[in-house]
């Protein structure tokens, strides 16, 4: 779930990337809550890492907490009919293709983000 001083170059389309000071998976929306807590009350700086693709990541030591929504809990897309409701963690290509199979349209030109 934490993990300290850890490369993110394994976690980049490019493999490139220095070492955060701390890398947070939370497991739920509590969890991230209780690590978003902690960061602001310790002052510590807090970057979202996505999928890793179109970003490039320094080689020097990234301050603070780099925080990815892998799990689950935060991959969840869902359709009431009128409303489309993705986690943080959902990934954008399985969001554009939930979309389309309920008939909806417009998300296909971020196709390749």
């Amino acid at each position: 779930f934490i993990k300290t001083r850890e490369p993110l170059a394994p976690y980049t389309h490019l493999k490139i990337g220095g070492p955060a000071q701390y890398l947070v998976q939370p497991r739920d929306a509590d969890e991230l809550r209780a690590v978003l807590a902690a960061c602001q009350k310790h002052g510590l700086p807090v970057r979202m890492l996505g999928g890793g693709h179109n970003l490039l990541v320094r080689d020097s030591p990234i301050a603070g907490a780099v925080v990815r929504l892998t799990s689950g809990a935060f991959g969840l897309i869902e359709w009431d009919g009128r409303r489309i409701t993705a986690g943080g963690g959902a990934p954008l290509f399985d969001l554009i293709a939930f979309a389309a199979r309920q008939g909806l349209s417009g998300l296909e030109t971020l196709v390749g983000l």
